[in-house]
């Protein structure tokens, strides 16, 4: 007698596996059956069957064959360009939406605001509905069919644990809000959230190839202004190690805005965060009594010290520097720890890390949601009914 069992157990091993040549096409694309064997770590066979179920549901196609001297020419395959990823970058009011194609390449765009009128009566039912109607509404004017997305990503800012995310440093007196549930009902697709940061870096990290790097320690801060407020600028941060963003106990690990500001004639305007030193708040209330957007030398210096700070505790190999706020300000806080970087070299022998700013700031965090997704893809191929077959 046969064992139920045994079929759904095979036709979980050939989800799994659809997934990981699936994830290994979004690496390097194209590539043979004998490269995908290799990457993904499985045997000839069952890639060959995994690339027919692929091509079957559409996210697969040939893209000829691989040039070679002698012998037989091996077919190539690629993923589909009938396929994509919806990112989201939900700031607070500042909200980002983009299509991308399944080699992160990306297709359409919309930046806009979610209404903040004063305070929400009901933030945890008020903020996903506004958000929905606005992915809705998007991809209703760009003609784009569900059926054509595998997942949605979206970032937020704050903290971000098991699909709810606390926006500390945007609400005042916040609760966790539930954004995974409420879009999943609205769209029917799978949804994977992250920390606005985490996600930017993600971006930067593929964009150079190195997401799948071994040893690779990359630390990214970021400065962004806001349209929450005049003269109100954003700081976050965040780690990369071990193939994964850092999240901490609560998912609130690296918020290096957060972190404090060392002056003793700094005492004002305690942050939602609990910390009433934090360098956010310190940066705004320069900027704020300043009486312009322009940066003060006070600033400049503040976030010079936490880079060295950030180079001494996590000791990357890649320091990723994102002054979007501070465009004027970017080389002068650059030279300052470029200098700090070779005292560093001289007196302890140290190599590195190499310095950089990013090459996306605008559309980074939706991208990286998009790249989230696709990863989150081999973790639970289960939720991705596109890789099913019936």
């Amino acid at each position: 007698m046969n064992d139920p069992n045994n079929s759904v157990n095979y036709n979980q091993s050939q989800l799994i596996s659809r997934a990981n040549v699936l994830k290994s096409l979004g690496i390097h694309s194209p590539a043979t059956i004998k490269q995908l064997a290799n990457r993904a770590r499985l045997s000839k066979p069952t890639v060959t069957k995994s690339i027919s179920q692929l091509e079957e549901l559409g996210l697969v196609n040939s893209k000829g064959h691989r040039d070679q001297p002698k012998g037989r020419k091996p077919a190539l395959y690629g993923l589909s360009e009938e396929h994509y990823w919806l990112g989201v970058d939900l700031e607070i009011p500042d909200l980002r939406i983009a299509v991308y194609d399944l080699s992160n390449r990306l297709v359409k765009s919309k930046a806009d605001l979610v209404g903040i009128e004063g305070e929400f009566e009901n933030v945890e039912e008020e903020l996903p509905r506004k958000l929905i109607e606005q992915i809705g509404g998007f991809l209703d004017r760009q003609d784009i069919s569900t059926d054509s997305i595998l997942g949605i990503g979206v970032g937020v800012p704050g903290m971000v644990k098991g699909g709810y995310f606390r926006p500390f440093s945007r609400l005042k007196n916040t609760p966790d809000i539930s954004l995974t549930k409420p879009i999943e009902e609205a769209f029917g697709l799978p949804v994977v959230i992250g920390n606005d940061v985490d996600l930017e870096l993600l971006a930067e990290l593929d964009r150079r190839d190195l997401l799948e790097e071994p040893g690779v320690v990359a630390v990214y801060l970021a400065a962004r202004p806001s349209k929450a407020a005049d003269y109100s600028v954003r700081l976050g941060g965040s780690v990369f190690h071990l193939g994964n963003t850092l999240q901490g106990a609560i998912g609130s690990a690296n918020e290096f805005g957060h972190t404090s500001v060392a002056r003793t004639d700094f005492e004002q305007d305690t942050c939602n965060c609990g910390n009433p030193k934090c360098l956010e708040t310190f940066v705004n209330h320069k900027l704020a009594e300043n009486g312009s957007d322009k940066p003060t030398a006070e600033i400049a210096e503040a976030l010079s010290y936490k880079l060295r700070d950030l180079v001494f505790l996590y000791n990357p190999s890649l320091l990723v520097v994102d002054l979007l706020a501070f465009p004027r300000m970017v080389n002068p806080v650059m030279n300052n720890l470029e200098e700090f970087i070779q005292l560093r070299r001289k007196q302890l022998g140290t190599d590195g890390p190499e310095v950089t700013t990013p090459g996306d700031s605008e559309m980074a965090c939706a991208r990286g949601a998009c790249i989230k997704s696709f990863r989150n893809l081999t973790v639970n191929p289960e939720k991705y009914s596109h890789l099913h077959l019936d």
